[in-house]
């Protein structure tokens, strides 16, 4: 006889399946479990018995359903003229076994759009991005250094969520006193 028990908390543990076989030499049992719940986790042993012998325990096994986020960025140096935003540059984020949603802080002169630009969330107004079912799926983010003091910010912008680990994106910028004088060609002469 094979017995399947689980337990969320490593301690209490609750028979969820019994197989028996008709033979003891090559027995194979299957079951299916649902996964945990986002941000929980299930602890397993399998108990082996015949009668008329020991019975033996397996070891506990682990599954876990522990939120992931996921940042994916090629970030250049930012460049700011005063009074007016910087060009914007875009990287993704994603998510897997969300709770309750991914909070994106950048750093104080930056801000960040999950709408390409349409709304900006700052540094006292994080950008929050809800899952569904667990799962927030590739996001492009839009981010832009908007100060109004001349000077170079370099921090991180930080990802996190309820028992995510908190991931940290690297940005480098210049905020200068003159405006950026933008020129391009007009008729290239090869």
């Amino acid at each position: 006889q094979c017995d399947l028990y689980r337990s969320a908390d490593k301690q209490n543990f609750t028979l969820i399946d019994t197989q028996h076989s008709s033979e003891d030499s090559a027995c194979n049992f299957l079951y299916v479990d649902q996964a945990p719940a986002a941000g929980t986790s299930y602890y397993y042993i399998v108990r082996l018995s015949k009668a008329g012998f020991a019975t033996t325990t397996s070891d506990t096994a682990f599954v876990s359903s522990k939120p992931i986020i996921s940042v994916t960025a090629a970030l250049s140096d930012f460049l700011q003229g005063i009074g007016t935003p910087s060009s914007t540059q875009a990287y993704v984020v994603s998510g897997l076994n969300i709770i309750d949603s991914i909070k994106i802080i950048p750093p104080l002169n930056y801000e960040v759009s999950a709408d390409a630009g349409v709304t900006w969330f700052t540094n006292t107004k994080p950008l929050g991005l809800k899952p569904t079912n667990g799962t927030v799926a590739n996001t492009t983010i839009t981010l832009r250094l908007n100060g109004t003091v001349a000077g170079t910010y370099n921090s991180n912008i930080i990802h996190s969520g309820t028992l995510a680990d908190t991931v940290k994106l690297a940005v480098r910028g210049t905020l200068q006193s003159q405006a950026i004088q933008i020129s391009s060609v007009l008729q290239h002469w090869p």
